[in-house]
């Protein structure tokens, strides 16, 4: 009887043992799991452009930066990634000027179509933004060569451009100081010679400041033709030969 009474003890105890091991061994896996599923992976994306939402075929905006950064996070690395790439992204940045008809604007930025799963943060959160009524005239073209790109020894004799009137599309506001449109030679380019080629356009003000605005046709040709040192050579002997 005693021992009878012994082995349920025995059996008693071990399955108590049992019990506490597979308890204990159940909570850390538990705890493990929850840490690995918890653990958040963050990464930024940089030049996001900003889907503008306005009606295009009435106004013109202005004056706001173009793309924005965006901080992305979640618990799904491969989500992540996904969105991390512009090939394979589904979310995007918007701004709403629907309700706007005028005048410049604070706008806030909005994430659209962002899988369940992750958070962003837009930096900047808005972006100031001018708009007006859409206008379009056509204005006289000019060519601008800066003194510092012409070299000492070259004189030039005349420019050609191959359209001196072209449209300029902006908003009502901005058409109004429109003073021309010059035809500007790139940093890079020094006139040592004749010169022809593509040149880009850009509205300015009569002090030459830069307006923004859309032109159209947006280059030219422009066509530089310099004095030749032998043409400058016969002038000289001709004004020896008159002083003499």
């Amino acid at each position: 009887m005693k021992r009878h009474i012994l082995y349920i003890i025995s059996a008693t105890f071990f399955a108590l043992i049992l019990f506490v091991y597979a308890t204990t061994s159940n909570f850390q896996n538990s705890t493990t799991s929850r840490q690995v599923t918890s653990e958040t992976y963050t990464n930024t994306v940089t030049n996001v452009p900003i889907d503008l939402k306005y009606d295009s075929d009435k106004y013109f905006i202005s004056g706001f930066s173009s793309e924005v950064s965006v901080d992305l996070s979640g618990s799904n690395r491969l989500m992540l990634n996904t969105e991390m790439q512009e090939t394979t992204r589904n979310f995007k940045v918007s701004a709403d000027l629907l309700t706007v008809s005028s005048g410049t604007v604070e706008v806030p930025l909005k994430v659209e179509n962002l899988p369940s799963g992750l958070t962003a943060s837009v930096k900047p959160s808005k972006i100031n933004v001018t708009i007006g009524k859409k206008i379009s005239k056509d204005f006289t073209v000019k060519s601008e060569i800066k003194p510092e790109q012409i070299s000492e020894d070259v004189e030039i004799e005349s420019t050609t451009l191959s359209q001196t009137t072209v449209s300029v599309t902006s908003d009502n506001n901005t058409i109004e100081q429109i003073d021309h449109v010059e035809a500007v030679l790139p940093d890079d380019t020094t006139i040592n010679g004749n010169f022809s080629g593509k040149v880009s356009l850009r509205a300015v003000d009569a002090n030459g400041e830069l307006l923004a605005s859309v032109i159209s046709p947006s280059e030219v040709s422009l066509k530089v033709v310099v004095k030749s040192s032998s043409s400058s050579d016969s002038s000289s002997s001709k004004n020896d030969k008159n002083k003499g």
